[in-house]
């Protein structure tokens, strides 16, 4: 919906800044379109506030994914989307999509890149939010790997459970076979 050129802001890593440059964005710190917010490994208060200030100037919001933390050798680290829960809070403004989990546009163009409908689709996570919850507003099959972040007891009083709960993904092609 933004054509070649736009100016995006991008509070996140370089490596975002690249895929938006390459996708024919403008990367600006200044009169952007839209904040794409992503997880920035190199935060400042001054990055956050000049995102937040953006938005209240009227810049569409973005969320790249709204993962609140992320796994790392010591333990759950704050993810993109605690980024997100920070503007979000300073803004009073939600984002206007989620481009990654649970947002609809990433499992709808899996959908497609894969020639598939959501009722012969299982995705497959380790997160209940958003890897499950994400897929099961769309229709998809969810299958729970216990290999990551959220535990089986979480999955037991989720509001949206999953269809399966696996150790790991040696019992999930144990119990779905040849069905993968």
């Amino acid at each position: 919906c933004y054509p070649a050129g736009t100016a995006v802001h991008v509070l996140g890593g370089d490596g975002l800044r690249q895929v938006m440059a390459a996708a024919g964005f403008t990367v600006a710190d200044e009169e952007a379109k839209a904040v794409v917010v992503g997880l920035d490994p190199q935060l400042t208060y001054e990055k956050l506030k000049r995102a937040a200030l953006l938005i209240r100037g009227g810049a569409d919001f973005i969320a790249t994914n709204q993962d609140m933390t992320i796994p790392v050798p010591e333990g759950l680290a704050p993810g993109a989307g605690s980024l997100v829960a920070a503007l979000r809070a300073s803004t009073e403004r939600e984002p206007s999509v989620t481009i990654g989990k649970p947002g609809a546009p990433m499992f709808e163009a899996a959908l497609r890149v894969v020639g598939k409908q959501p009722q012969h689709t299982l995705m497959l996570g380790d997160r209940l939010n958003p890897d499950i919850e994400g897929a099961a507003v769309l229709g998809l099959a969810t299958a729970l790997v216990l290999t990551g972040v959220s535990t089986r007891a979480e999955a037991e009083v989720a509001a949206r459970p999953p269809d399966g709960v696996y150790d790991n993904l040696v019992a999930l092609m144990s119990a779905w076979g040849s069905a993968l």
